[in-house]
Protein backbone atom coordinates (compact mmCIF):
# COMPACT_ATOMS: atom_id res chain seq x y z
CA UNK A 1 0.00 0.00 0.00
CA UNK A 2 2.59 2.22 1.01
CA UNK A 3 4.62 1.51 -2.39
CA UNK A 4 1.28 1.92 -4.48
CA UNK A 5 1.18 5.83 -2.50
CA UNK A 6 4.25 6.87 -3.23
CA UNK A 7 4.66 5.37 -7.13
CA UNK A 8 1.54 7.24 -7.61
CA UNK A 9 3.26 10.01 -6.51
CA UNK A 10 5.91 9.98 -8.99
CA UNK A 11 4.76 12.77 -12.33
CA UNK A 12 3.21 10.75 -14.92
CA UNK A 13 3.45 7.32 -13.23
CA UNK A 14 -0.42 6.48 -13.27
CA UNK A 15 -0.87 7.85 -16.60
CA UNK A 16 1.82 5.87 -18.39
CA UNK A 17 0.91 2.30 -16.44
CA UNK A 18 -2.92 3.17 -17.71
CA UNK A 19 -1.96 4.46 -20.95
CA UNK A 20 0.96 1.70 -21.83
CA UNK A 21 -0.13 -1.96 -22.28
CA UNK A 22 3.31 -2.94 -22.00
CA UNK A 23 4.94 -0.97 -19.53
CA UNK A 24 2.33 -2.18 -17.24
CA UNK A 25 2.49 -5.74 -18.22
CA UNK A 26 6.28 -5.19 -17.49
CA UNK A 27 5.93 -3.18 -14.32
CA UNK A 28 3.32 -5.82 -12.76
CA UNK A 29 6.52 -8.46 -13.28
CA UNK A 30 8.75 -6.31 -11.82
CA UNK A 31 6.13 -5.92 -8.92
CA UNK A 32 5.09 -9.47 -8.35
CA UNK A 33 9.16 -10.29 -8.07
CA UNK A 34 9.79 -7.92 -5.37
CA UNK A 35 5.95 -7.96 -3.46
CA UNK A 36 5.75 -12.05 -3.25
CA UNK A 37 9.16 -13.22 -4.37
CA UNK A 38 11.99 -11.70 -2.37
CA UNK A 39 10.10 -11.65 0.98
CA UNK A 40 9.18 -15.46 0.31
CA UNK A 41 13.35 -15.40 -1.02
CA UNK A 42 14.23 -13.51 2.31
CA UNK A 43 12.57 -16.33 4.59
CA UNK A 44 13.67 -19.34 3.01
CA UNK A 45 17.25 -17.85 3.68
CA UNK A 46 16.48 -17.55 7.26
CA UNK A 47 14.83 -20.77 7.56
CA UNK A 48 17.77 -22.71 5.95
CA UNK A 49 20.02 -20.72 8.03
CA UNK A 50 17.97 -21.95 11.47
CA UNK A 51 18.11 -25.62 9.40
CA UNK A 52 13.81 -25.41 9.86
CA UNK A 53 13.86 -26.12 5.95
CA UNK A 54 14.90 -28.92 4.48
CA UNK A 55 14.75 -28.83 1.01
CA UNK A 56 13.10 -26.08 -1.04
CA UNK A 57 11.45 -27.74 -3.48
CA UNK A 58 12.26 -31.34 -3.02
CA UNK A 59 12.04 -32.09 -7.16
CA UNK A 60 12.41 -35.66 -9.06
CA UNK A 61 11.20 -37.16 -12.35
CA UNK A 62 7.85 -38.80 -11.90
CA UNK A 63 8.60 -42.99 -11.21
CA UNK A 64 5.84 -44.16 -12.67
CA UNK A 65 4.26 -42.73 -15.86
CA UNK A 66 1.00 -44.02 -15.08
CA UNK A 67 1.16 -42.21 -12.03
CA UNK A 68 2.23 -39.11 -13.63
CA UNK A 69 -0.69 -39.03 -16.16
CA UNK A 70 -2.84 -40.24 -13.04
CA UNK A 71 -1.86 -36.74 -10.76
CA UNK A 72 -2.10 -34.64 -14.05
CA UNK A 73 -5.84 -35.68 -14.70
CA UNK A 74 -6.21 -35.75 -10.60
CA UNK A 75 -4.84 -31.76 -10.59
CA UNK A 76 -7.62 -30.76 -13.45
CA UNK A 77 -10.07 -32.56 -11.99
CA UNK A 78 -9.05 -30.87 -8.60
CA UNK A 79 -9.54 -27.66 -11.07
CA UNK A 80 -12.88 -28.23 -12.02
CA UNK A 81 -13.87 -28.96 -8.88
CA UNK A 82 -12.50 -25.12 -7.66
CA UNK A 83 -14.03 -23.83 -10.19
CA UNK A 84 -17.71 -25.34 -8.53
CA UNK A 85 -16.41 -24.26 -5.44
CA UNK A 86 -15.93 -21.19 -6.35
CA UNK A 87 -19.17 -20.10 -7.98
CA UNK A 88 -21.25 -22.53 -4.91
CA UNK A 89 -19.32 -19.96 -2.87
CA UNK A 90 -20.20 -16.66 -4.22
CA UNK A 91 -24.21 -17.96 -5.15
CA UNK A 92 -24.51 -18.84 -1.16
CA UNK A 93 -22.89 -15.11 -0.58
CA UNK A 94 -25.41 -13.42 -3.03
CA UNK A 95 -28.36 -15.11 -2.08
CA UNK A 96 -27.90 -14.94 1.70
CA UNK A 97 -26.30 -11.27 2.27
CA UNK A 98 -26.73 -9.55 -1.74
CA UNK A 99 -23.33 -9.76 -1.83
CA UNK A 100 -21.78 -10.10 -5.27
CA UNK A 101 -18.19 -10.99 -5.81
CA UNK A 102 -16.18 -9.79 -8.86
CA UNK A 103 -12.75 -9.55 -10.28
CA UNK A 104 -11.26 -6.54 -11.47
CA UNK A 105 -10.47 -6.11 -14.57
CA UNK A 106 -7.20 -5.09 -15.78
CA UNK A 107 -8.21 -3.00 -19.22
CA UNK A 108 -5.06 -4.61 -21.15
CA UNK A 109 -5.87 -5.01 -24.45
CA UNK A 110 -4.01 -7.72 -26.15
CA UNK A 111 -3.64 -6.64 -30.01
CA UNK A 112 -0.24 -7.34 -30.64
CA UNK A 113 2.03 -10.18 -30.07
CA UNK A 114 4.99 -7.52 -28.35
CA UNK A 115 1.73 -7.55 -25.41
CA UNK A 116 0.52 -10.37 -26.11
CA UNK A 117 3.10 -12.57 -25.18
CA UNK A 118 4.32 -10.83 -22.02
CA UNK A 119 0.67 -10.93 -21.09
CA UNK A 120 0.95 -14.50 -20.91
CA UNK A 121 4.67 -14.73 -19.11
CA UNK A 122 2.88 -12.53 -16.61
CA UNK A 123 -0.47 -14.17 -15.91
CA UNK A 124 0.53 -17.78 -16.26
CA UNK A 125 4.56 -18.35 -16.52
CA UNK A 126 5.86 -15.85 -13.30
CA UNK A 127 2.79 -16.60 -10.64
CA UNK A 128 3.23 -20.29 -11.20
CA UNK A 129 6.84 -20.07 -10.76
CA UNK A 130 7.15 -17.47 -7.48
CA UNK A 131 3.75 -19.37 -6.04
CA UNK A 132 5.40 -22.79 -6.05
CA UNK A 133 8.31 -21.33 -4.86
CA UNK A 134 6.61 -19.26 -1.98
CA UNK A 135 3.51 -21.70 -1.16
CA UNK A 136 4.80 -25.71 -1.80
CA UNK A 137 8.67 -24.51 -1.61
CA UNK A 138 9.35 -22.31 1.85
CA UNK A 139 5.49 -22.64 3.76
CA UNK A 140 4.59 -26.19 2.76
CA UNK A 141 8.03 -27.22 3.49
CA UNK A 142 8.85 -25.30 6.39
CA UNK A 143 5.87 -26.87 7.81
CA UNK A 144 6.17 -30.58 7.33
CA UNK A 145 7.71 -31.33 10.82
CA UNK A 146 3.66 -30.81 11.82
CA UNK A 147 2.74 -33.39 9.66
CA UNK A 148 2.26 -33.91 5.16
CA UNK A 149 -1.32 -33.01 5.74
CA UNK A 150 -1.19 -30.26 7.90
CA UNK A 151 1.93 -29.25 5.76
CA UNK A 152 -0.43 -29.14 2.66
CA UNK A 153 -4.17 -27.74 4.20
CA UNK A 154 -2.02 -24.54 5.58
CA UNK A 155 0.01 -23.66 2.43
CA UNK A 156 -2.87 -24.53 0.64
CA UNK A 157 -4.63 -21.91 2.88
CA UNK A 158 -1.81 -19.04 2.69
CA UNK A 159 -2.43 -19.45 -1.25
CA UNK A 160 -5.74 -19.15 -1.23
CA UNK A 161 -5.41 -16.37 0.81
CA UNK A 162 -2.62 -15.04 -1.11
CA UNK A 163 -4.99 -14.43 -3.95
CA UNK A 164 -6.55 -11.99 -2.20
CA UNK A 165 -10.02 -12.08 -3.72
CA UNK A 166 -13.16 -13.84 -2.89
CA UNK A 167 -13.80 -14.63 -6.12
CA UNK A 168 -10.19 -17.21 -6.08
CA UNK A 169 -10.31 -18.15 -2.59
CA UNK A 170 -12.16 -21.21 -3.13
CA UNK A 171 -10.50 -22.32 -6.08
CA UNK A 172 -6.87 -21.40 -5.33
CA UNK A 173 -7.90 -23.59 -1.44
CA UNK A 174 -9.02 -26.71 -3.51
CA UNK A 175 -6.21 -26.33 -6.57
CA UNK A 176 -3.45 -25.98 -3.61
CA UNK A 177 -4.53 -29.04 -2.00
CA UNK A 178 -3.99 -30.79 -5.20
CA UNK A 179 -0.78 -29.95 -6.38
CA UNK A 180 0.38 -29.57 -2.70
CA UNK A 181 -0.35 -33.71 -2.22
CA UNK A 182 1.29 -34.16 -6.01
Amino acid sequence: MVLGVLLRAIPGFLSEYKGNASFSIYFDMVYSVFIIGVPFFAAMSYLKSKGALPAVLPLGTAKNTSVFFLLVFSGLMACIAGSYASSIFGSIFQNLFGIEFTMAEDGIKLTTASVILPYIVKTAVLPALIEEFAMRGVVMQSLRKYGDWFAIIMSSLVFALLHGNMVQIPFAFIAGIAIGYA
